[in-house]
């Protein structure tokens, strides 16, 4: 099975539906305390998936695609 690597970036609350609707998950516990920082400063997220992205969703909840490669 390949796997999708892909960095979200935002603010504020992290859309934590898009980990269920996206099928992906946390890279490192360093990204599971980024995705729990309420703090509203912008942050990087790294995370994996059995799928791509879906770009324009993310950007719906206002955070970014910024990197995204096949494992």
């Amino acid at each position: 099975m390949k796997l999708h690597k892909f960095k979200v970036f935002g603010a504020g609350n992290f859309p934590t539906d898009m980990l269920r609707h996206g099928q992906c998950w946390p890279e490192t516990s360093y990204d599971v305390g980024q995705i729990g920082n309420f703090n509203p400063s912008a942050r990087d997220v790294t995370l994996l998936s059995v799928v791509a992205p879906c770009y324009e969703r993310w950007q719906s909840f206002g955070w970014k695609v910024t990197e995204s490669k096949r494992l």
